[in-house]
C-alpha cells in the first residue's frame, strides 16, 4: 500500500510540473499535453486499482457499483459530467490547441484551460472501463445502465473530441473500441444518445491507430 501511495504522490507533483512547463511555451506544451495525459492515465489505474483493490467483487453489476463509488469521490468528474449536460454542442467550438493559454473564446460552452485536467479524468476513468470490459468482467447491459448518457455526452462532444481524444488517439485505444461496441449496441436497440449528430469516427480513428503501429 504505501508503495502504491508513493506512485500516487510523485505523479500527482509530476503532472503540476507538468502543467507549469506546459504554460510557459507552445513547444513543450505540445509535448506535454501527451506527457500528461500518460501520466494520469497510470494514475487513474493506480487509484482505481487501489479502491477496487479492498473489495469482494463477484458479478458486473458489484464492479460498477464501486467504479460509480469511485466516480463520485472525483471532484473534477462529477463537475465535467454537470458541465457537459448543459453545454450546445451546436456551438462554434473553434479553438487555438495551445496548452496553457486561458483565453480560448467561442468554443463550447466555454471550455478553458482549467478544463484540461478534468477532461483527462473523466477519459481515464471510462479507459479504465474498458479495460474491464475487454477483459471480460463487465456486462454491456449493465454498463449502459449505469454510465451511458454519460459516457456518450463526453464521447460525442464535439470539443472532447477536437482537443483530447483525436489528438491523443493512442493514449485512448480502449475507449475508442468500447465506442464501437456500445455505438452498435445503443443503435441495435433503438437507445438515443446525446449528440447524435457528432458521433466519434472510430473506424477512422482505429485505422489511424492501427496503420501507425
Amino acid at each position: 500500500m504505501k508503495r502504491s501511495n508513493a506512485i500516487i504522490y510523485i505523479s500527482c507533483i509530476v503532472v503540476i510540473v507538468a502543467v507549469v512547463f506546459a504554460m510557459l511555451t507552445d513547444k513543450i506544451g505540445e509535448i506535454i499535453a501527451s506527457l500528461i495525459t500518460t501520466i494520469i492515465t497510470t494514475l487513474g489505474a493506480v487509484i482505481i486499482w487501489i479502491q477496487l483493490k479492498r473489495t469482494n467483487i463477484k458479478t458486473s453489476s458489484e464492479l460498477l457499483s464501486n467504479m460509480n463509488n469511485v466516480l463520485l469521490k472525483s471532484n473534477g468528474i462529477i463537475y465535467l459530467r454537470d458541465k457537459l449536460k448543459k453545454t450546445d454542442n451546436e456551438k462554434d467550438y473553434s479553438f487555438d490547441g495551445k496548452l496553457g493559454n486561458k483565453n480560448t473564446t467561442n468554443d463550447l460552452d466555454n471550455f478553458i484551460y482549467d478544463d484540461s485536467i478534468n477532461i483527462i479524468e473523466y477519459l481515464e476513468f471510462f479507459e479504465n472501463i474498458g479495460i474491464m470490459y475487454f477483459s471480460g468482467n463487465l456486462v454491456l447491459k449493465d454498463l449502459d445502465d449505469c454510465f451511458g448518457d454519460m459516457f456518450f455526452v463526453a464521447m460525442n462532444n464535439k470539443y472532447i473530441q477536437e482537443r483530447e481524444i483525436i489528438p491523443y488517439k493512442e493514449h485512448y485505444i480502449n475507449i475508442i473500441k468500447l465506442y464501437e461496441e456500445w455505438y452498435k449496441y445503443r443503435i441495435k436497440r433503438n437507445i438515443p444518445c446525446p449528440y447524435p449528430d457528432s458521433p466519434l469516427d472510430y473506424k477512422l480513428l482505429l485505422r489511424g491507430i492501427y496503420e501507425k503501429n
